[in-house]
This record gives C-alpha cells, structure tokens and sequence, in this order.
C-alpha cells in the first residue's frame, strides 16, 4: 500500500498551499511527494468542514495542546531532578525500617515477653 514510508525535503522546498518554505515551521509530507505547513493544511481542511466538525476539531487542538504542555512540565521536573543531587521520587523506596522497628514486629515481640 505504502512503497515508501520515507521521503526527502530539499532546502528549496515550498508548501503547496502558500509557498513559502517548507523547513521553516512544523511540515507534512504526503507518500504521494505534496508537502505542506502544519497550519496551512490545518486552515484549508478546517475551512472544507461544517461548524460542527471545526467546533469538535478545534476542541481537539485544545486537548492535545494541555497534553503538551503537561508533558513538558513533567519532563522539566524529571530534568531538574536528575541535574540535582536529589534522588527524589527514589528516595522513599531507599528508606526502610530496621527489622525490629516495624508495628507488626514490635507487636510479635511483646506477645513472646508475655
């Protein structure tokens, strides 16, 4: 179905649609060779659908984009971990109770002193 799932993008490349090149913003690039802007593709499809499909389309865009941005905040935290010396979220799982000091233990033991 799909002879190739690669393709090459020269420097000179233009989108279809607005002919600007295309390295310059976040592209797609079609098996069939056609390349366009993210946005550009986005406007002319967005502007072919009822109000309906946009409304849920544009609905769409919000969710993914606070998935994004979730992520990154996530990924920021990890990368500011990792560059402390902090071993944080680790650490709680390294901390373990002498034998003799768990509830349970502590219990058994005062059973057998009786």
């Amino acid at each position: 179905m799909f002879p190739r799932r690669y393709g090459f993008i020269g420097a000179s490349d233009k989108c279809r649609l607005c002919s600007f090149p295309l390295l310059t913003r976040q592209f797609y690039l079609f098996s069939c060779q056609h390349c366009f802007h993210a946005d550009c593709l986005t406007s002319e499809v967005l502007n072919n659908m009822s109000l309906a499909q946009r409304a849920r389309v544009m609905d769409l865009q919000q969710r993914l984009q606070q998935e994004v941005r979730s992520t990154e905040r996530s990924h920021a935290l990890l990368q500011r971990a990792a560059r402390s010396d902090a071993v944080w979220p680790f650490r709680a799982l390294d901390r373990r109770r002498p034998s003799g000091s768990r509830p349970a233990a502590r219990a058994r033991r005062a059973r057998k002193t009786r």
